[in-house]
């Protein structure tokens, strides 16, 4: 849950530009939705070759590289090697 600006989930991806400085640039909160599961959204380029989640204090998901597509979103599934998993599903 994020309960302070300070705490503001953060997304960090590598495009043919380079990649972002970490830990990223913030993402916004959208709504809680019927999993009761906080939704949060971030524009990112179209020709971004991986992303990666975190909360800016070290908790971060795997390097996802595949659909990377719009309208795709990613819901965490567990933990490998010390780092959050993901799925993906289409957001509307």
């Amino acid at each position: 849950n994020v309960k302070s600006a300070e705490e503001t989930l953060k997304a960090s991806w590598k495009d043919d530009e380079g990649t972002t400085s970490w830990p990223g640039s913030a993402m916004s909160y959208v709504e809680q939705n019927e999993y009761d599961q906080e939704v949060y959204v971030i524009s990112v380029p179209e020709d971004i070759d991986g992303i990666i989640f975190n909360d800016g204090n070290g908790v971060q998901t795997v390097d996802i590289t595949s659909d990377l597509t719009d309208g795709t979103g990613f819901y965490l599934t567990g933990y490998s090697n010390g780092k959050l998993t993901v799925e993906s599903y289409e957001y509307e």
